[in-house]
């Protein structure tokens, strides 16, 4: 059975349904259909293959905003993914099934409401935009009008750089398991802690110039 939660975004009006595959064709990945809330957030999934289905991660999707999934309703109504099951097969799609990932979304999200620095949490203007994103008032849909508040809310705060350093630390931490993320300042590391073995040794050093003969 899903989570608690899962269920829970699942409740609510439907919204757009996408859809790959033939049931019926051998041959390809399988038939897979998801439907997203009105949200944008994942509430359905359902999948028919002749070929395994990795349901562990498929299950770490519900209660997702499409946005978080890489753009997913943009890419899929441009005809970019002919493919759920290869989509989410993808190095991006790794971090969303680490046992922590959860929890690192959670933490972004708690910077709205309760860390003062980030510039929102003290924002009165904003009191009434708040309740829009509170999951248990969502009767109704939010206006363009404040949409576009809560939008150039975050923009002038510094949720972008604490959500970036909350995700950057996390892969950093997961880096083992995430070997797809890392950056170059990680490689940096590796090779500062490999040139310090007695047994590092830099070839490049050796190497005869354009033009000389090597010894």
């Amino acid at each position: 059975p899903l989570p608690l939660e899962c269920q829970l975004h699942g409740q609510g009006e439907s919204g757009p349904v996408l859809v790959t595959g033939d049931p019926i064709d051998a041959k390809g990945s399988g038939y897979f259909q998801l439907s997203l809330s009105v949200y944008g957030m994942v509430r359905e999934i359902a999948c028919l293959s002749k070929k395994e289905i990795p349901h562990d991660n498929l299950r770490c999707l519900y209660g997702k905003h499409e946005r978080l999934l890489n753009n997913l309703l943009e890419r899929y109504n441009v005809g970019l993914i002919t493919d759920l099951y290869a989509f989410f097969n993808q190095p991006w799609a790794y971090a969303l099934y680490t046992t922590g990932f959860t929890e690192l979304a959670r933490e972004c999200a708690d910077i709205y409401q309760t860390n003062e620095d980030a510039g929102l949490a003290t924002s009165r203007d904003m009191d009434d935009t708040y309740s829009f994103l509170r999951l248990s008032e969502r009767s109704k849909r939010m206006s363009l009008e404040d949409q576009e508040k809560i939008i150039q809310m975050y923009k002038n705060s510094s949720v972008p750089l604490y959500v970036e350093n909350l995700t950057l630390k996390y892969v950093s931490e997961h880096k083992l398991q995430l070997p797809m993320y890392i950056r170059d300042d990680h490689i940096a590391a590796i090779y500062r802690s490999q040139s310090s073995s007695p047994l590092y040794k830099d070839l490049s050093k050796n190497r005869p110039k354009h033009g000389q003969t090597p010894e």
